[in-house]
């Protein structure tokens, strides 16, 4: 016989192993719901009988039923994390909470032992070890979607909790102030993703996670000194003493009631491994979170960074045989003082949330003139403010989101010909999730406005994609997104030289624009101890107004003491839109898991294949300034016209990482990077004058006529608190070109003490 009554049932859920809150927990009896708050508290009246159940499900974990109480009662619960790979919980894909086999686009997952175990210092240094992800002289590309091009904006956004961290004036990553030290995880969007994130996210997303306070306090110290090896072939000659490596850092976390704070801290001395190169550089980071007592639906905090750092660096080498000296030993000395401060805000209700995202970044450099006596001190102030609503369709799982967007920047610096010059967009974006069984659904649409120095633009997006449950652990999907770039002020207005290179404005420059396609399969799988994912991706991906620098004479003025024939200072670089471009290919990627009671084995896999080609190789997108007014085509500036590839891509690209761990005691680790032969770069590279005044570009190439194979190690042992640790990047210490008249580092070996509490 069944008893009807109506009772309350209040109390909190937590994450079982963390004690952290659990902020939007679906609380369900019947078809009455609600949800947790920000201080992971529900409250709900329901009807209880002898039959009725209560169950409690939260996006990556288990859920758990219990029966309902026949009198009002508090309960307080714990969840614990669902470990199966396919439920892995992200944010970046969908802008919303969801798991990665019900992501529409490819998204990658990487954990924070690859940061740790290798010892990074600079985030860049990893991001070459991500599948189908690789950097160049700082520019991140995924799928081959960008190359080389000096001083232009990224095609891939950098996100920091979900907040863009890319500079206002250049469009540029500052990988030395991103904060290692406390990364929960790193999440990597494949494929255009500007529906969602506007701007720079032509090419896809990279977003850098931190990792939350629990109840209990968590510091971590480490202490690390290294060295590099000198260069096999004997084109050092400067090279008198080891250039050494080393710095300090450390995080400490800790949730208080309602108060998260972590503080962290980061110090560098880097010597270089090229004559006249340094860096000195120290950063201070600070993120917190309150729950309201009072407005128990609301949390919001402050996280704020700050660096100030001192280094050298050069853009060309004097000569192959000379190639870790610069040209005319001209390096570029900067004094930089970066800042970022960062307030957000979560209103969760039942039936919606809203969620506020804010960055104030300024960055202000400072330029040695004595090199070059040019005045090249630049300094940008970036204001940048977001709010989204979530609206919920029956659950968390099914909700659509409305959002808004400004981003302005003002920036002043002799560059841009001694103006203050503003950029301002603005946006609107909706977007709208469907889970329905087996099926999942999205698509979404946005409007942006883009205003710089009076020259405006919009644009008008859209995306859709599809997720299919095919078996138990297979899980099918096709995606289609637009894309789009708009042009920084950098590319536009830059007028300056380094060294003898001089660089030219063209405020005429129009916006890239683009979509990505493509078809993949996620596969998890498990078998004994094993477990793990497989993923297999189809793309096609295609550019129109594509930007590229190109070198010619863009000037054709008459100075005081003119060169006979031609002036150096007519001829340089300048960015222009080159048409249109077109990169197909296969992604796979695997991430597999052995765990017992004594030993751990991770290892992370990729392999890409793609067909980058330039679709209008003969088309004229510019003359140059001479008496006979050469065209310039896509084939007139490269140096492999064969078959169209676009300049500065691999063909392949693989990776593997392998660590192992035995007993909570000893780790080992390896990492293994693949890049085939780079087909094509600027022809200018290896012709006069260039070629005369950084000789030996050819001889670069030829150090990769069989492709690139990079080894990195390392080994750690961990005695209670403390862990000491040695790691080895480019260990057989190979002599890699990955741009034209530039070196990369040499074998570096660092051994570190870490405390952990």
């Amino acid at each position: 016989m069944n008893t009807k009554a109506q009772s309350v049932v209040e109390g909190i859920i937590k994450d079982e192993q963390t004690n952290e809150l659990l902020v939007g927990v679906s609380v369900k009896q019947g078809k009455k719901g609600t949800t947790t708050n920000a201080q992971g508290y529900f409250k709900m009246e329901i009807a209880s009988s002898d039959s009725a159940i209560m169950e409690f499900s939260y996006i990556g974990y288990l859920s758990k039923q219990i029966k309902v109480p026949s009198v009002s009662q508090t309960i307080n619960l714990s969840l614990s994390k669902d470990k199966s790979q396919l439920n892995e919980l992200v944010i970046t894909g969908n802008r919303n909470a969801s798991t990665i086999k019900q992501q529409t686009v490819s998204v990658d997952v990487i954990k924070p032992y690859l940061i740790e175990n290798k010892i990074t210092a600079n985030l860049e240094n990893i991001m070459n070890q991500l599948p189908s992800v690789n950097i160049v002289d700082g520019q991140i590309n995924i799928r081959s979607g960008s190359g080389w091009t000096y001083g232009a904006g990224s095609r891939v956004l950098v996100l920091v909790d979900d907040v863009p961290m890319i500079t206002g004036d250049a469009g540029q990553v500052q990988w030395k102030f991103l904060p290692t030290e406390n990364i929960g995880s790193i999440e990597v969007v494949k494929g255009a993703s500007s529906v969602m994130f506007g701007s720079s996210a032509l090419n896809g997303v990279i977003n850098i996670r931190t990792a939350n306070p629990t109840p209990r306090a968590k510091l971590i110290i480490n202490s690390f000194t290294g060295v590099y090896s000198k260069p096999k072939r004997d084109s050092a000659q400067w090279w008198k003493q080891n250039q050494w490596y080393s710095g300090v850092n450390g995080f400490y976390s800790k949730r208080y009631n309602q108060l998260d704070v972590t503080a962290g801290f980061n110090a560098l001395n880097d010597n270089g491994y090229r004559l006249g190169e340094f860096d000195k550089r120290i950063r201070l980071y600070t993120k917190t979170n309150y729950r309201f007592k009072s407005l128990n639906s609301l949390n919001a905090g402050l996280n704020a960074t700050v660096m100030q750092q001192q280094s050298a660096s050069f853009l060309l080498w004097e000569s192959f045989a000379y190639g870790y000296t610069s040209l005319d030993s001209a390096e570029t000395q900067t004094n930089a003082f970066i800042f970022s401060i960062d307030p957000h805000a979560d209103w969760i209700k039942t039936s919606y949330k809203i969620r506020y995202r804010g960055r104030f970044y300024g960055v202000d450099n400072k330029i040695d003139e004595s090199t070059n006596g040019v005045n090249q001190d630049n300094n940008s102030i970036n204001a940048y403010n977001e709010l989204v609503a979530h609206y919920f369709l029956k659950s968390v799982q099914n909700t659509i989101a409305f959002g808004v967007t400004h981003n302005h920047t003002i920036s002043n610096s002799p560059l841009f010909g001694g103006n203050k010059i503003t950029a301002d967009n603005k946006a609107i974006f909706s977007q709208l999730d469907l889970n329905l069984r087996r099926l999942s659904l999205n698509a979404g649409l946005r409007y942006e406005l883009f205003n710089t120095n009076n020259q405006k633009d919009a644009q008008l997006i859209g995306r859709f994609g599809l997720n299919y449950k095919f078996h138990r652990a297979t899980y099918v999907r096709a995606s289609f997104g637009q894309g789009y770039r708009y042009p920084t002020i950098a590319e536009r207005y830059i007028e300056t030289s380094v060294g003898l290179v001089n660089i030219f404005p063209n405020p005429n420059l129009k916006p890239e624009k683009g979509y990505s396609a493509e078809i993949g399969l996620k596969q998890g799988f498990s078998f004994g101890k094993f477990s793990g994912l497989l993923d297999v991706a189809a793309f096609y991906t295609e550019y129109r107004n594509m930007v590229e620098y190109n070198f010619g004479q863009w000037r054709n003025r008459s100075y005081p003491t003119p060169v006979p024939g031609f002036d150096l200072r007519n001829i340089g670089f300048t960015s222009f839109n080159i048409g249109r471009a077109s990169i197909a290919g296969i992604d796979v990627s695997s991430n597999i898991i052995y765990k017992t009671k004594k030993i751990e084995l991770l290892i992370l896999g990729g392999y890409t294949y793609t067909i980058p080609k330039m679709l209008t190789p003969q088309d004229i997108f510019a003359y140059d300034s001479s008496q006979q007014k050469r065209a310039y085509t896509y084939n007139f500036t490269s140096t492999d016209t064969s078959n169209n590839t676009l300049k500065y891509r691999y063909t392949h690209l693989a990776k593997i990482d392998v660590q192992v761990t035995i007993k909570n005691k000893i780790m080992f680790g390896t990492s293994l990077r693949y890049n085939s032969y780079m087909q094509n770069i600027d022809l200018v590279f290896v012709s006069p004058p260039v070629s005369l005044a950084t000789p030996g570009v050819d001889r670069g190439i030829a150090l990769n006529q069989r492709g690139d194979f990079i080894v990195d190690t390392r080994l750690g042992y961990t005695l209670q608190q403390l862990t000491i640790s040695v790691s080895i990047t480019n260990l057989f210490n190979k002599e890699i070109m990955t741009r034209p008249a530039d070196l990369r580092p040499t074998r570096l070996a660092i051994i570190q003490l870490s405390y952990k509490l």
